[in-house]
């Protein structure tokens, strides 16, 4: 079982041996790449795809992950040479002078930016002997680093000091009823390097100060952002009292809601994923779509959704009503016990946005003259090779 990795920040291969590499298949979309000159040839026997940068590491370096701050005591107290590399955003404190940099031992290496006072943005470059972003210049509080998910609330900015410098790696979302006031007095600028989720109202605002590298989503004004797959069905719609909806999850509207309570529920409905819905219902969708990139996929008879991981066998798909239509949106592995005959009554449309696995070709046949919709992937099970996935890892060391 091989092992392949996806969008990695850091690839750390200091430590790395032919032992530590033989198991990774390959490897894709890498920031940047550490490696020492002793086994810099193990670089050529990955299989790395996209590299934004590689940096190699003396073998006296000190490795800092993370948010590095320099002042004036730590520059000072380096008086024998160094490098210090760090994985992350290098801050130089405001108590820094010039002469400090030109009388300090410590050299430095940077994959990520490196943020110093106005007076000291040429003064840097005589330490700075490798990095990936870039230098820029910070007034004010020194700038604060988040990761992971942020949810900028009114409380969130009144626990910023005033003209904040605000880094995200991560998701940002701003808060449907934010004091765009306040938030022009906490943040000076905003960079955020993953995905950040605004209100309609709030974009102009926003992009005075930010900068994204990554996903930007504009919330349309007065919808109501669900953050996960919606199921609704004749009692659960109740809850809704002309709400318009903003999803990038699939919503599935069960059989038996009326066109009544629909029409009182539902106003509108902005979606970048997919909406199913019983025919009966499906005019009524289309009228309230935002969006006409929107998919909208019916059902006339039973639906079974898959959204996850499930395997059937032939007592599973006995428990199905005949002509059961099917939406495979996660990944549906189908036994060798189910007969062409079983599939064949059991199962009438099938829509694949995920992926399929048969066990052999008459069941690969059977399924393609049953779909509707193949956007996904359907394969045979012996084609299917067997490896384990991971991605968005901000440092993997091997």
């Amino acid at each position: 079982m091989g092992r392949t990795f996806g969008n990695i920040g850091v690839l750390n291969l200091l430590e790395a041996t032919e032992d530590s590499i033989k198991e990774v298949d390959s490897i894709k979309n890498v920031g940047t790449v550490l490696y020492r000159k002793e086994n810099a040839h193990l670089l050529t026997k990955l299989a790395i795809g996209n590299i934004g940068a590689t940096l190699e590491v003396p073998g006296d370096a000190r490795f800092v992950t993370g948010v590095c701050t320099l002042d004036a005591a730590y520059l000072e107290a380096v008086d024998e040479p160094m490098t210090l590399l760090v994985t992350g955003i290098v801050v130089v404190d405001h108590d820094v002078t010039v002469e400090h940099i030109k009388r300090t031992a410590c050299q430095l290496k940077v994959t990520g930016n490196l943020f110093v006072p106005p007076q000291l943005k040429g003064a840097i470059g005589l330490i700075l002997k490798e990095g990936t972003g870039q230098v820029k210049v910070y007034e004010g509080a020194p700038p604060r680093l988040e990761v992971g998910v942020v949810m900028m609330t009114n409380g969130y900015l009144q626990g910023l000091q005033t003209n904040t410098h605000l880094i995200v790696n991560g998701q940002l979302t701003l808060a449907a009823d934010l004091d765009l006031d306040l938030f022009h007095e906490k943040i000076w600028a905003i960079e955020v390097n993953g995905k950040v989720k605004v209100y309609s109202n709030q974009q102009a605002a926003f992009y005075q100060k930010g900068q994204v590298t990554g996903v930007a989503t504009v919330i349309p004004e007065g919808f109501e952002p669900i953050s996960s797959s919606l199921r609704i069905n004749a009692r659960s719609i109740r809850r809704f009292r002309q709400q318009s909806i903003y999803t990038e999850s699939p919503i599935i509207f069960e059989a038996g809601i009326s066109r009544e309570a629909f029409e009182q529920a539902i106003s509108s409905i902005h979606s970048t994923s997919f909406i199913v819905c019983h025919e009966d219902i499906e005019d009524l969708i289309y009228e309230r779509l935002e969006r006409l990139e929107t998919d909208v996929l019916t059902f006339a008879n039973q639906l079974r959704y898959v959204g996850k991981e499930e395997n059937w066998t032939a007592s599973d798909l006995l428990g199905l009503e005949k002509g059961t239509e099917v939406i495979v949106d996660g990944i549906l592995t189908l036994s060798e016990d189910i007969e062409e005959s079983l599939l064949n009554e059991r199962i009438g449309e099938m829509d694949i946005l995920g992926e399929v696995i048969v066990q052999h070709a008459t069941q690969k046949a059977l399924i393609q003259r049953k779909g509707r919709l193949i956007s996904g992937i359907l394969t045979v099970a012996s084609e299917v090779r067997e490896e384990v996935q991971v991605e968005n890892i901000g440092t993997l060391s091997l």
